[in-house]
């Protein structure tokens, strides 16, 4: 824990723009001459090359090999005892980083100082380091000169993650690029030596925010209103937070479009400036980022494109990866279209006949030029009127209705949060325009389609729907598991999706999922496109949406079985009490079977019988499965009678493991594939990579009637 005073100082130090620059010889003197050690970790230290948040930065010269390097030597106070327990294990995926866009770190270790250990870290030396904004202005560099210098940076933090490894604190002063000339104001002592820069970025302390626990520490800290730390300007929505689980790779993929937002516009997306450290969370977590176009005049589309998904809130609506948003970049300066937004018919004719000027130029006065301005009127009439897809946003309060030219075309809005639980486009040959909107809304008195499940035409009145169904009182069970009273207006939509089940019905029926909040009761159906009920069922647990099997007409579910906890299952060493066993189950529809019996084992009575049911095991190591994920098997196994089940590792970034069942809910031996992240690591805690399976779900021992634990949301 800081001192007030340290505290402070810390924030003191951090709230310059670029931390980790070098230092005046006038200030250097004055506030580290005395404190300069002589020797770290068998390194002679030259001089400080500057001072931040983090720590001091030292340049060093090491004798076995004989080279020049940078010592970060961390602050005193800032790391946690458990964060320098685990120092070690990160230190030494930090030395496997191998890419020339990542400052390497060749050792890493504690030192005792006045009766404390003090983590360091021995990196590659940059000679006249300049930040990647200071660099691009100093050379004037173009707009495709900056982006091609970015695309190396994604292609560093994307070799980190595959390595498991999140930055966590990535802005300009992070990345370095060298520039020997700056380098002449402070020569290097080491005398007569060369020093060949290579002039592409390289990021640096890749890790060490995660390795410290630095960034939750160190960003929380202002010394009074209006005043806060660079750092935090370049957080995502969810690190600002301060929950160290929250995070991923896509909450560096976040600073990352800060990073280019700031490249390309010399500007920062959100102006923080004269702001509480509340206010200034509150605006990167709400506010929408400042328009990159209003910054520099006729910057591309396609950039501006790309910098708002990096920049997006919702972490499923940004780049997955930062591989993704390089390879974005890249497919802009090549003149193709990218995949952040769906290209019009326009784009691709606009962007082919860039690529081929000479074809274009020769054929335009014959052919292209008539048919492009006869047939514009038409294809912006049709990019404009026909529906592409849904955009859920604020929260849950609107739905938006995209075209396929990008156009809104109508938006369902509500008055609760999260008042729209699911959005499907279908297509709905009866109607006009040929498709059909499909919205979910959640359970709640305000609203006035609580509940219910309607289909919208996609013209006309869009605001009327064709049906709304419901959860009525009539269809609920009639008894109980925890003998609760259960009311049907509790009931709200989770989930809907569309698939072919009943060949006896044109196009594809709706399957909508009604879950029972504050408890753990869900309904299924499925509906016709007309809203004609054909068949239901009753489960004690959440459920996600199915996988379909049509050779063997088996719909696949997971979830949870909230009917018992493990610890009525004779689980005692289970090491999260109250949980319930996630389950893998199938079921045959039936046609005209509204069955109002909940849905249990196939031992038992209930109807409809589900092919087989399933739970996944062993107990006692149930805390280290993650969320799961239900698609089509990889090759080598038929998609219309089995399902690939995906895993990723609760607690251990980037593990995961893979297999695929057939349609008896067994493993087809061979198609279980693990990565690397998951093989050493479940090597390390000696599980054996074969040892999550499903299994049959034990019976319930414990006799004495405790209420289920509300069992809120799924494993995804």
């Amino acid at each position: 824990m800081l001192t007030p005073r340290q505290a402070a100082q810390l924030a003191e130090d951090l709230l310059s723009p670029h931390p980790s620059h070098t230092q005046s010889e006038g200030d250097e003197s004055k506030s580290v001459e005395n404190a300069i050690p002589e020797q770290i970790a068998g390194c002679r230290i030259i001089r400080v090359i500057g001072t931040g948040g983090m720590g001091t930065v030292y340049e060093a010269r090491q004798d076995h090999p004989r080279r020049t390097v940078a010592i970060k030597v961390l602050n005193r106070g800032l790391t946690s005892q458990s964060a320098l327990r685990r120092f070690e294990f990160e230190a030494d995926l930090l030395a496997r980083l191998s890419h020339p866009g990542i400052a390497q770190v060749h050792d890493a270790g504690t030192f005792e100082d006045q009766g404390q250990q003090i983590p360091y870290f021995v990196m590659e030396y940059i000679p006249g380091a300049k930040t990647i904004t200071e660099y691009a202005d100093a050379h004037q560099l173009k707009l495709n000169q900056r982006l091609e210098l970015f695309i190396r940076i994604c292609d560093a933090v994307h070799h980190g993650h595959q390595k498991g490894i999140i930055h966590r604190d990535l802005k300009p002063a992070n990345i370095l690029i060298a520039d020997p000339d700056e380098d002449r104001v402070h020569p290097s002592s080491t005398g007569g030596e060369d020093i060949h820069a290579d002039t592409s970025p390289k990021i640096i302390d890749f890790g060490v925010a995660c390795s410290t626990d630095s960034d939750i520490a160190v960003t929380t800290m202002h010394t009074a209103v209006g005043q806060l730390i660079g750092t935090l300007q370049y957080m995502s929505p969810e690190q600002c937070e301060g929950d160290p689980r929250k995070l991923d790779i896509r909450s560096d993929v976040y600073s990352l479009g800060v990073v280019l937002f700031e490249l390309v516009t010399s500007r920062l997306p959100y102006d923080v400036s004269n702001m509480s450290l509340p206010s200034a969370t509150r605006m990167i977590q709400e506010a929408d980022p400042a328009p990159p176009q209003s910054f520099v005049r006729k910057l591309h589309r396609d950039i501006v494109t790309i910098i708002l998904k990096a920049l997006q809130k919702d972490v499923t609506q940004r780049y997955q990866s930062a591989a993704e948003l390089s390879s974005d970049l890249r497919r802009h300066l090549n003149g193709e279209p990218i995949d952040a937004s769906q290209p019009t018919l326009w784009q691709r004719s606009t962007r082919w006949m860039g690529r081929h000027p000479i074809v274009t130029t020769s054929t335009a006065w014959l052919t292209i030029v008539p048919l492009i301005i006869v047939g514009t009127w038409g294809a912006l009439s049709y990019l404009n009127t026909r529906p592409d897809h849904f955009l859920l946003r604020d929260e849950g309060r609107e739905a938006c209705l995209v075209s396929v030219g990008g156009r809104i075309m109508h938006s369902w809005g509500t008055i609760v949060e999260e008042g729209i639980r699911a959005t499907e486009l279908v297509k709905f040959p009866t109607l006009g325009s040929g498709h059909g909107a499909l919205i979910g809304y959640s359970s709640d008195q305000h609203n006035p389609r609580s509940g219910a499940l309607c289909m919208f035409p996609c013209e006309g009145n869009l605001d009327i729907p064709i049906w709304c169904k419901t959860i009525t009182q009539e269809y609920i069970p009639p008894s109980d598991p925890s003998n609760r009273n259960i009311e049907a207006h509790e009931f709200g939509v989770q989930h809907v999706s569309t698939t072919d089940i009943f060949k006896e019905y044109d196009g594809p029926e709706v399957i909508g999922i009604y879950y029972h909040h504050p408890y753990s009761r869900c309904c299924v159906r499925i509906y016709t496109l007309n809203g004609e009920l054909l068949w239901q069922f009753w489960h004690d647990g959440h459920l996600d949406p199915p996988y379909w099997m049509p050779d063997v007409q088996q719909l696949v579910f997971k979830g949870f079985n909230s009917y018992k906890n493990w610890e009525h299952r004779d689980a005692e060493n289970i090491r999260i009490k109250g949980s319930h066993p996630r389950i893998l189950f199938s079921v045959k529809p039936q046609l005209g079977m509204i069955n109002n019996t909940y849905l249990e084992t196939p031992d038992l009575s209930g109807i409809p019988q589900p092919e087989w049911y399933q739970c996944i095991l062993p107990m006692d190591k149930l805390h280290l499965f993650g969320r799961t994920v239900l698609s089509a098997p990889a090759q080598g196994a038929d998609a219309g009678r089995a399902v690939r089940i995906r895993s990723l590792c609760d607690g251990i970034l980037g593990a995961e493991v893979c297999w695929t069942i057939d349609e008896h809910g067994i493993e087809i031996p061979g198609t279980r594939v693990a990565n690397d992240i998951y093989k050493s690591n479940m090597d390390a805690l000696g599980i054996d990579e074969d040892t999550f399976h499903y299994g049959e779900l034990p019976p319930i021992v414990n006799k004495t009637e405790i209420q289920p634990t509300n069992v809120e949301s799924s494993d995804d």
